[in-house]
Formats: structure tokens, sequence, C-alpha cells
């Protein structure tokens, strides 16, 4: 029971992350400013964890998808 809330308390974070880069991009066209650092180290996570869901079998994704 505790590896599932584990999980989902992952895969909160990470589409937390994603909503997260696509506001810094707003927010750097709207205020002209350069928050590419920012927008790379989180973008670095999500691929990570991406290469990592990219391991699994499809039945281990479907199971992360619901």
């Amino acid at each position: 029971m505790n590896k599932i809330k584990e999980l989902e308390k992952f895969l909160s974070s990470y589409r937390i992350i994603k909503a997260d880069i696509e506001d810094l991009k707003l927010r750097e066209k709207e205020e002209n400013i350069n928050l590419s650092c920012e927008i790379e180290r989180l973008q670095s996570k999500v691929n990570r964890i991406d290469n990592a869901m990219n391991i699994l079998d499809m039945k281990e994704r479907d199971i992360i998808k619901e």
C-alpha cells in the first residue's frame, strides 16, 4: 500500500513539474526574461522520468497511466 501512495505522490510531482515548465516558458515570454537554466533543470528531471517509464513494459505503463 505504501508503494502505491509513493507512486501516486511521485506522479503528482511529475505532473506539477511539467506544469511548472509551461508556466516558466510563458513567464519568460511575457516578462522577456531568461529562465532557460531553470527550464532546462526541470526538463532534465522530466526527461529522466520519461526514460525510466519507457523502460517499463506496456502493462506497467498502463497501470501508471490510470
